[in-house]
């Protein structure tokens, strides 16, 4: 099957979903689809669709989750995530445990358990599968973490002294910054990666307020203006930021605020949108800021363009995607393209574990601090308890549902779909799935990347290169 599609800039292209080639073509060939007059352009087409253009609807994915590709994905897991406390200092209006979402009903603060924290770091530590890159990454996610600092420096200390297979630890941390100040000597001792969360300037981060309702803003900036003057080699190498965008920002107004005051572009997300209590979806809705919508104005205005952000803007993300995923980059390292038979599981939901392994407050794990603590998939007791064999069950089962309608979607190589944020009755939601790409929509979806590469071809090469540096 193949795609026609034009850029914002007039060019035409034509896409091969099954070889993966995507070249620019004369506008003549689009009309040889149908009028098949003896011209050279026709002959052109003719040579295309019997040489590299397959016309099949339907993609091949059947591939199965094993437990033993569950326990492998556990014993290779390059992190892993403790939830610190659920307790925070703050109240942000959009918190994902606050009032605005189901997650945050019925929580009982406290914190988690020291002993049974260190059993599951000895688990991963003893069937650790040794690589070529052996980095290991101890994360402390919350609540705010550093509420909890005895708990950080206690496995921090821990995970030190147990590492006989001497992987190369690392240690990262989500925070508020309210705490910042008063324990920034032991965070760059030990040099965590810090990710702080600033929304931007005072207006942009007036969600963020004390349970009072006293903005934060003010206390924020103080401490990470500290962190900047006293350990600048550190702020320099070690401190990033997220902003979550709202009704009271703009993805210009983040970055050039965060930009202009430290010099670094904060990563940007947008609201979740899953788990909206019913009676809060008012106040949701006049919250919610698209970032797409928000990123597009920010691009169409070229003279406040900061060059250093292009790199992070979603334009970005999906043309890295296209790369590696739908272009014939993707199969240089195998087979010749035309014999390969490639198998994908449905949906964006990653293998157990492939990407972090996430231990809640109440001992359950999880392959994922984002998703709804009701779906563990083990849990500690007297030792670490995951059933192997239960949680490829899970997985398959939830594909084999999904596998016909995930098959004839054009994205399904970079779908935004995650298993665990479908709605309970699967079937309706598959019927009318936000991320499935008929030919049309996917023609519009590479339209747009492809625009983006012409206007911004210089960093898109550069991006290209890092790839395959």
């Amino acid at each position: 099957m193949h795609t026609i599609f034009k850029s914002e800039g007039n060019n035409t292209y034509l896409y091969d979903h099954h070889s993966r080639l995507c070249m620019l073509i004369h506008p003549s060939l689009v009309r040889c689809q149908k009028d098949k007059n003896e011209d050279y352009y026709s002959a052109k087409f003719e040579y295309l669709r019997q040489h590299l253009l397959q016309f099949d609807d339907c993609f091949t994915l059947t591939r199965k989750v094993t437990p033993q590709m569950v326990f492998d994905s556990l014993a290779t897991t390059p992190s892993v995530v403790f939830e610190v406390t659920d307790m925070c200092n703050l109240k942000c209006k959009y918190c994902a445990f606050g009032e605005m979402y189901e997650m945050g009903r019925d929580r009982h603060f406290g914190n988690i358990e020291i002993e049974k924290a260190k059993l599951l770091l000895k688990y991963l530590f003893n069937i650790r599968k040794v690589q070529l890159n052996n980095e290991f990454m101890i994360g402390f996610y919350g609540g705010e973490p550093l509420m909890n600092i005895e708990f950080i420096k206690e496995i921090s200390e821990y995970a030190l002294s147990i590492n006989d297979i001497r992987l190369n630890l690392k240690f990262s941390m989500t925070t508020n910054a309210i705490l910042l100040k008063k324990y920034i000597g032991y965070l760059s001792e030990k040099e965590f990666e810090l990710l702080v969360s600033l929304d931007g300037d005072s207006l942009s981060h007036s969600y963020r307020t004390f349970p009072n309702g006293k903005p934060s803003f003010d206390i924020v900036l103080h401490n990470v203006d500290y962190v900047k003057s006293h350990y600048p080699d550190y702020f320099q190498n070690h401190v990033s930021f997220n902003a979550v965008l709202n009704d009271h920002s703009s993805v210009s107004r983040i970055y050039h605020f965060i930009y202009n005051r430290y010099g670094k572009i904060p990563e940007i997300t947008q609201l979740l949108n899953k788990n909206v209590r019913n009676e809060k979806m008012d106040a949701f809705n006049k919250m919610f800021l698209s970032k797409k919508n928000s990123e597009n104005e920010y691009l169409n205005d070229n003279t406040k363009v900061i060059q250093s952000s292009i790199p992070h803007v979603s334009y970005s993300e999906e043309y890295v995607d296209f790369i590696k995923d739908y272009s014939i980059c993707s199969l240089l390292p195998t087979d010749f393209i035309n014999d390969q038979l490639e198998l994908y599981y449905p949906a964006d939901t990653c293998m157990p574990f492939s990407l972090k392994t996430f231990m809640t407050r109440d001992n359950k794990i999880l392959p994922c601090e984002r998703i709804n603590q009701d779906f563990f998939l083990g849990e500690i007791q007297d030792e670490v308890k995951i059933d192997f064999k239960k949680v490829a069950e899970i997985y398959n089962g939830i594909y084999k549902s999904i596998a016909n309608v995930c098959g004839k979607c054009l994205a399904y190589k970079s779908c935004g779909q995650c298993i665990f944020f479908m709605d309970k009755n699967t079937n309706s939601v598959w019927k009318d799935c936000q991320y499935f790409y008929d030919d049309n929509r996917f023609r519009l979806k590479k339209s747009k990347i492809f625009s983006f590469a012409e206007n911004y071809s210089q960093e898109c090469f550069n991006m290209i290169e890092r790839i395959y540096e």
